[in-house]
């Protein structure tokens, strides 16, 4: 099935989110959507799935114009879209997920046998095991993925929306993700790819659209461009390198950690300096978020110990840890990140409402506002201070969370994956932070899912494996991703000839 998209703008209010969008696509196709947040590729998806109309401009399907009135409407015309935020009933199973609102019924009774024979059809194509009497809250966050795209399968949708579908993945997940896609191809399905990363644009684009303040910049086909030409298109300037030079860490500790137990963690131990960047890598499964969670109390430790500067903490919780100056920020924005139903100026305060008390023991206002003002102006946040937060873009919603750590003074930071699911121009803006963060004495702990990203900022890396220290990288600079990858694996780690040279390997 073939899309044309022709002209299309869209306002809310005073602003015009699209301004002229064109765009094209063919049977087997991969087109990747590439701009920054607010660039207008969300509006556009939420007009193809039905959630919005347009405001002018044409939409084809075959050739044949058409009006798409409702997600219902669009799911009909055959467009299907896998939104950040699945659809799902948490308490249902995978396959009533599956069949919820599809179900194969005979004289008011359930066909079961034949809906679960049609979940396996479907999930074999796409070439996945899935149990589909798990509760859909209990598998994990790529398994729920595949199960919104075999709903598209069911629908017989022959074009596929993927909105940032790796934002949470891990590098395997993420394999069996591009090899479903592939599979979807090959049956003849057109796929619109929404992605920050620019190895995903490269490797599954067989065209790239790029978006600028809601409109085509341009298009490339596959050959045709480098990433610093996607990166020139994106941001309306020349390319340089997105990492902020790094400066030398002091031999002060910022917190230390030897022989943390915690859940699956096993005998953890690091020294986190005054300065440092300090980059926590590894497999899905392999302890990475549970280290931080732990290191805030947020999961329970069983053993060993933690200080921060010369204090030791005993039985870590999170009052403790913000009292001693120790802050942390979840991947999981939406959820523990932001507080949804507040403003801006609330959600940045938050954390600094101790400093920002009178005598009396009232909020002192003006003070507050004054703090978020030249907060909001330092990171860059277009908002209003008044605005509700859900209102912002993700990129937005994630500066205002991290300048949290930088309205109350914080020595230890610890970040698990700040830069998901934003555009390129905020990860940038992001990696200035920290960098400047880490320059004025705080000691960050970088957890995070992008290789590139730990390369490009810290000055060592710990490579966790199945709840184990397997390696502390201390040569950032002279590593790549293939090198680090390798020490993931311990007996792969100890036979790396790089990893001699790079890393302390544990076995």
């Amino acid at each position: 099935m073939r899309l044309q998209v022709n002209d299309v703008c869209k306002s809310f209010g005073a602003t015009q989110a699209l301004r002229g969008v064109n765009l094209s696509l063919s049977p087997s196709e991969t087109l990747v959507l590439f701009g920054e947040n607010g660039a207008g590729k969300s509006t556009l998806v939420k007009i193809l799935s039905g959630a919005y109309r347009a405001d002018s401009g044409t939409i084809a399907v075959n050739g044949e114009r058409v009006q798409i009135q409702s997600p219902n409407d669009a799911r009909k015309k055959g467009i299907a879209t896998v939104f950040q935020e699945f659809s799902l009933a948490p308490s249902l199973s995978v396959l009533d997920n599956l069949f919820l609102g599809r179900e194969r019924a005979q004289h008011g009774l359930l066909r079961r046998r034949r809906m679960r024979e049609e979940a396996g059809a479907i999930f074999a194509s796409l070439g996945v095991d899935v149990d589909l009497d798990r509760r859909v809250d209990t598998v994990d966050r790529a398994t729920q993925q595949m199960v919104e795209i075999a709903k598209s399968m069911l629908d017989e949708a022959c074009i596929l929306i993927l909105d940032e579908p790796t934002s949470s993945l891990t590098e395997s997940e993420t394999r069996t993700l591009f090899s479903a896609l592939g599979r979807l191809k090959d049956r003849g399905c057109g796929i619109i790819y929404i992605s920050h990363r620019m190895e995903e644009v490269i490797e599954q684009a067989d065209r790239v659209s790029v978006l600028r303040d809601g409109e085509t910049i341009t298009s490339f086909s596959r050959g045709q461009y480098s990433e610093g030409d996607l990166i020139t298109q994106l941001i309306g300037q020349d390319h340089k390198n997105i990492y902020p030079a790094k400066s030398c860490p002091t031999e002060q500790p910022g917190m230390s950690v030897r022989g943390l137990c915690a859940g699956e963690l096993k005998d953890i131990s690091f020294t986190l300096h005054r300065g440092e960047i300090l980059g926590v890598a590894g497999l899905s499964g392999s302890g990475t978020t549970q280290l931080g969670r732990a290191l805030f109390g947020l999961d329970r430790v069983t053993g060993g110990s933690v200080h921060v500067g010369e204090r030791p903490i005993d039985d870590p919780s999170p009052q403790r840890m913000l009292e001693s100056r120790v802050i942390y920020f979840s991947s999981n924005r939406l959820e523990e990140g932001i507080l949804p139903t507040r403003t801006v100026s609330e959600n940045i305060a938050i954390e600094a409402l101790t400093n920002l008390l009178s005598r009396a023991g009232m909020v002192r206002r003006s003070a507050q506002q004054d703090a978020v003002a030249s907060v909001i102006q330092r990171l860059k946040i277009k908002a209003s201070p008044g605005a509700n937060v859900l209102e912002l873009s993700g990129g937005n919603q994630q500066k205002a969370v991290l300048s949290r750590g930088m309205l109350r003074k914080f020595d230890v930071l610890i970040m698990d994956d700040p830069t998901i699911g934003v555009d390129l121009q905020t990860k940038r803006e992001i990696y200035q932070i920290l960098q400047e963060l880490a320059d004025e004495g705080a000691a960050i702990l970088l957890i995070s899912s992008d290789i590139e990203e730990l390369i490009g900022l810290s000055h060592r890396i710990l490579i966790l494996c199945e709840g184990k220290m397997a390696a502390d990288v201390v040569e950032t600079d002279a590593t790549n991703k293939p090198s680090l990858l390798q020490l993931f694996f311990p007996r792969r780690a100890a036979e790396s000839l790089s990893a001699k040279h790079l890393a302390r390997t544990y076995q």
